[in-house]
This record gives C-alpha cells, sequence and structure tokens, in this order.
C-alpha cells in the first residue's frame, strides 16, 4: 500500500514539475527526469531501510 502511494506521488510531483516547463519536448525531457530522481532517491531509501 505504502509503495503504491509514493507512485501516485511520485507521478503527482512529476506532472506538477512539468506543468512549471514551457515546450512539449522539455516539459516531457523534465518530468522524465524529475521521474528518473524521486525513483533514485526512493531506492536509496528503501536499501538503507531494508539492508543496512
Amino acid at each position: 500500500m505504502k509503495q503504491r502511494q509514493w507512485i501516485k506521488d511520485r507521478g503527482a510531483a512529476a506532472d506538477q514539475h512539468k506543468e512549471k516547463e514551457s515546450g512539449f519536448i522539455r516539459t516531457r525531457q523534465q518530468r522524465v527526469m524529475e521521474l528518473e530522481k524521486r525513483t533514485k532517491e526512493r531506492c536509496y531509501e528503501l536499501v538503507n531501510t531494508y539492508l543496512v
């Protein structure tokens, strides 16, 4: 359940970030970069929680 909420929050944050930018190609690139950033942060969080 917590993971599903994180996925929704990640997508919403990326969409919010996208709305601040202008231009179709740039907004798609910015959204992907934001998703990548948040996924990386989540991976580190999970590693630190369960493996350290």
